[in-house]
């Protein structure tokens, strides 16, 4: 098979494979709907945390599938394990209907729901009045505010104000602060109620872009590789698998990703083409908790050498027992294997509830060699043959990339 028939046949399958795991993580559960006077039983279908919260796909024990939306229904469940209630979510005094989970039911409620940016948002239900946001709603992911905001509607607890200050604001603490309050006002915590919060998503995601790289050799008196070469430019294509660990505090994924690049390095002796494929295992690190679509992005990669080609390179008597024949053939015959590490930054644009667009900025280094293939006359035998030797390079690459994820 050559070379570029097995990346297409390779970037199929990882097409293929990121479609399989997305509709993996739709599944059916036993659970039930809420209307005005009324719970019907039947089983929920439920695919994303963002679509969970505009919209629940009930089937009836007689197998009838029908979606419904906040307007429709007062809320749904899986037996168990979530409930959802349909709440107005908008502060301007209009109507913004959202499926938003009750985390903790009690004197108060805690509720929360995600917005088309992947933030979360959480909502307070007091007795007799209307949801209240605690996370501003401009800044969902403004930490201050959202505890300036929880205190001004727990009240005047000098105790709890303290608490809520000093500790980070994380949802688990959050359940303390409003457990705290219930338990004040009627001495009744409330009930916690679990969540199927998924610990692990997956995620598929194609990328293109234009790729700068250097090409260095150690200058030496054996060979005229150790000139400078320009920079190289091209055009990249790169497709990855994504794991997303949504524990603890939503920070951590894995990526694998497939980046095949083509570069041509030259100077005014010598001209070298390689096609690399580069694969990447990466650690994307989410450090602001008021910018949850940006990523750091770091790891080591495997580069892999697919083909090379040169022009103008030549070898000088680099073993004293062989001479160069006066044509200095030279090949390179061997497909090298090489290691590097890569950094950059990722910046996520949420396009819809499961399709965002991605850019990024990295930059990789590798380390590697190229074996030389040569014809030599051998000094004391006269006899031609052929030997190899092996001289180490490093590359450096610049990318920038815009794609998809879904």
């Amino acid at each position: 098979m050559k070379p570029n028939q097995g990346l297409i046949l390779f970037f199929t399958l990882m097409i293929f494979t990121g479609i399989n795991l997305l509709q993996a993580q739709q599944y059916q559960a036993a659970g039930y709907i809420l209307l005005q006077h009324d719970t019907i039983n039947g089983k929920i279908v439920q695919t994303s945390d963002q679509q969970s919260h505009h919209k629940c796909i009930f089937i009836t024990d007689s197998g009838i599938e029908k979606a419904y939306t906040p307007d429709q229904i007062s809320g749904w469940g899986i037996d168990q394990l979530m409930h959802f209630r349909s709440v107005n979510t908008s502060q301007e005094g209009t109507a913004d209907l959202q499926f938003a989970q009750v985390i903790l039911a009690g004197y108060s409620d805690l509720l929360r729901y995600t917005d088309q940016r992947g933030f979360y948002r959480y909502l307070l239900c007091l007795p007799g009045e209307a949801c209240h946001e605690i996370t501003d709603p401009k800044a969902p992911g403004d930490e201050s505010k959202a505890k300036g905001r929880l205190i001004y509607l727990l009240g005047d607890d000098e105790l709890l104000r303290k608490q809520i200050y000093n500790q980070p604001f994380i949802e688990e603490n959050l359940i303390g602060h409003i457990e705290y309050f219930n338990t004040s006002m009627q001495d009744d915590k409330g009930v916690r109620l679990s969540s199927t919060k998924k610990q692990t998503t997956y995620h598929f995601g194609l990328k293109a872009g234009y790729g700068l790289s250097t090409l260095s050799y150690v200058a030496s008196n054996s060979h005229n590789l150790g000139v400078k070469y320009e920079i190289s430019t091209t055009p990249f294509i790169a497709p990855y698998l994504e794991v997303a660990f949504h524990s603890p505090a939503e920070k951590f994924a894995l990526r694998l990703e497939i980046n095949y690049q083509t570069h041509e390095y030259q100077n005014e002796d010598v001209q070298i083409g390689m096609n690399t494929l580069r694969i990447p295992f990466l650690l994307i690190f989410k450090p602001l908790p008021t910018l949850r679509n940006l990523g750091l992005i770091i790891g080591p990669y495997m580069e892999n050498v697919l083909s090379v080609k040169q022009s103008g390179a030549y070898l000088s008597n680099p073993i004293q027992e062989l001479i160069l024949t006066d044509e200095k053939l030279i090949e390179i015959p061997d497909k090298p294997f090489g290691f590097g590490a890569s950094a950059g930054v990722e910046y996520l644009q949420p396009l819809s509830k499961r399709l965002s667009l991605a850019f990024s900025f990295s930059y990789a280094y590798s380390w590697n060699h190229t074996d030389f293939r040569y014809y030599a006359v051998k000094k004391k035998s006269k006899y031609n043959v052929w030997t190899n030797t092996m001289i180490n390079n490093q590359k450096s690459f610049l990318d920038f990339a815009i794609g998809i994820r879904f």
